[in-house]
């Protein structure tokens, strides 16, 4: 019984010193860091396009109850996109989606506007520019008065 007791509370400690060395690491940096540095061969717009398109063929994947035609389509997509990297690249896509979880765990905000234009990605040219959540929010509260409903009819 105080065996179980002392593991319980050292287990308890260790995840509170997890949960402290996460809050001081800046997550969005992070990402912004990865995919700088993987940079070279692609452009930090081409391996941010395919991190996301990647992360999001996976979460539909492993959602799927069957895996029929569809999922078979996803995951060879999957692989066409994965299949450029070399190993030790592959091993960033999630590694980028867990800092990603932890910046919104964090805050509740558009992480990935923010590192799309902290990684230098916006374009003058094409009006590709990040609006912070707080103007998005206040524009939807603005437009949509509280209580009511959108028909999207």
């Amino acid at each position: 019984c105080w065996q179980a007791i002392r593991d319980s509370k050292i287990n308890k400690q260790a995840q509170y010193r997890a949960y402290e060395r996460k809050k001081q690491v800046n997550h969005k940096k992070e990402i912004v860091n990865t995919l700088q540095r993987m940079s070279g061969k692609y452009s930090t717009y081409e391996i941010f396009s395919d991190w996301i398109k990647c992360c999001a063929l996976a979460i539909s994947n492993q959602s799927d109850l069957f895996q029929c035609e569809i999922w078979e389509k996803r995951e060879q997509e999957y692989l066409a996109t994965i299949r450029k990297y070399p190993p030790e690249e592959t091993k960033e896509f999630p590694r980028m989606l867990s800092e990603l979880v932890f910046a919104l765990e964090d805050e509740i905000t558009d992480v990935l506007g923010e590192v799309y234009m902290e990684a230098g990605m916006g374009s003058k040219s094409t009006g590709q520019f990040f609006t912070p959540y707080h103007l998005s929010k206040m524009t939807a509260g603005v437009t949509i008065p509280a209580g009511e409903t959108i028909d999207t009819e």
